[in-house]
Formats: C-alpha cells, structure tokens, sequence
C-alpha cells in the first residue's frame, strides 16, 4: 500500500476472513473488556473496531489518552477509564464549541455582508422584520468571545474551569434573549421559517438552528463542570 501511494491506516486490519483461532480470541476479549468496564461499547471496544475496519476514533481524541501520565495507567482499569471519561466529553465539547463559534460567525457574514439587508427583506411582512437579521445579531455577536476563549481552553489537558463557567453564563444570557425575543415577534418568525422550507435557509432560519445548537451546548457545558471538576 505505501509503494502505491496508499494509506495503511485507512484499511482494515484483515483483508481476508480471519482464522477461527483469532475471530475466538477477539472474542474472548471483547466479553473481558466487557466484563471489566460494565460497558459493551466503551472506548476499548469503540477503539478496537476503529482499528479494525480502518475507521479510527478522533487522532486528536487517540493521542490525549496515550499521553495519560503513568501514575494513572498504574492505578488499573477504573482509574484509566474514568480519565478517558473526561478526555471524550472534553473532545465532544470541544466540537460542539467550535461548531457554535463557526455558526455565530457565518451569521454574522451573512446579515452584515453587502446587500444583506436587502436581500432578505420580505415586501408582506411587517416593518420590523426588515431590520429583524441586525437585531438578532446583537443579540448573538456577545457569544464569539467566551466561545472562542473555551475552544482554546478545551484544546489544554486541563481546561479553566471559570472559562467554561462565563461560557455557560454567556449562553444562558442568549437563551433568555432568545425566549424574550420570540415572545414578541413568535407570528412573524414562524412565517419565515415556514417560507424558507425547501429554499436556501435565510439568516432567521440558521438563527434559529443556532438557538438549538446553544442550547445543547450550554447543558453539556453545565454536564461537563458538575460531572468533571469543581
């Protein structure tokens, strides 16, 4: 595979149907990690499978764990599964971090691109909705801040706890802008959204996305802190 250019990594790990002698050892092994961590799909068994059809876990996600400190390797299964327990949500918040920070900032392109005022206008829809992307903004702008300051947080080993705590204030400011906000105009934004189903999705739409995206992440912030550190 490398002589032609190919990606050893990418393949499985058996191109051909394995003995019976190691189909029974993987098995065997499988029900132990089982048995040991009282989970059938933890991250042993996710990591094995990705090994096996070439279709690995995160790199980023591999090496973190690798780079555990000894001292927790020698403490035994529990002590090294609950430090990948940690390592997994911090990854999966980090995802979900960068993909809030990547929306807010397309948003903000969108409304305050050239023409953008003009391009959404909508002739049966009354005077405050023209100036409704703007004000939404306004609304969502604040959050690029502490979400750019937590994606370089959760990208350390240990990760400033007060960093995602202002994040999670940040969000929960949001989401009350939000919920006060729709109160108001709840008519109009229906009508929008309906009329953007099956069409290129206007700004108010991927607001409304947004909203749900940080309602997620704020309750897997406030997971994250309860469960993972003081």
């Amino acid at each position: 595979m490398l002589e032609s250019k190919g990606d050893p990594l990418s393949a499985p790990l058996w191109h051909f149907v394995p003995p019976v002698f190691v189909q029974e050892l993987e098995k065997k092994a499988l029900q132990t990690l089982t048995r040991e961590t009282g989970d059938p799909n933890s991250f042993w068994h996710r990591w094995w499978r990705g090994a096996v059809s070439g279709q690995w876990l995160d790199w980023n996600l591999q090496r973190d764990i690798a780079l555990l400190p000894d001292d927790i390797w020698q403490e035994g299964p529990k002590a090294v599964l609950a430090a990948i327990a940690e390592i997994e949500a911090r990854h999966d918040l980090l995802r979900q971090v960068t993909d809030l920070r990547q929306q807010v900032e397309a948003l903000r392109g969108a409304v305050l691109a050239p023409g953008a005022a003009i391009a959404h206008r909508g002739h049966n829809h009354p005077p405050e909705l023209v100036d409704l992307p703007a004000e939404l903004v306004a609304h969502t702008v604040p959050l690029l801040r502490p979400l750019q300051q937590a994606e370089v947080e959760l990208a350390k080993h240990q990760p400033d706890k007060t960093v995602l705590r202002r994040l999670a204030g940040a969000l929960a400011s949001f989401a009350d802008a939000v919920l006060r906000y729709c109160g108001k105009t709840a008519d109009s934004i229906l009508q929008e959204a309906a009329k953007s189903v099956g069409q290129q999705a206007g700004p108010l739409v991927k607001w409304l996305v947004l909203s749900a995206s940080a309602k997620g992440l704020f309750e897997g912030v406030t997971h994250y802190l309860s469960t993972f550190g003081p």
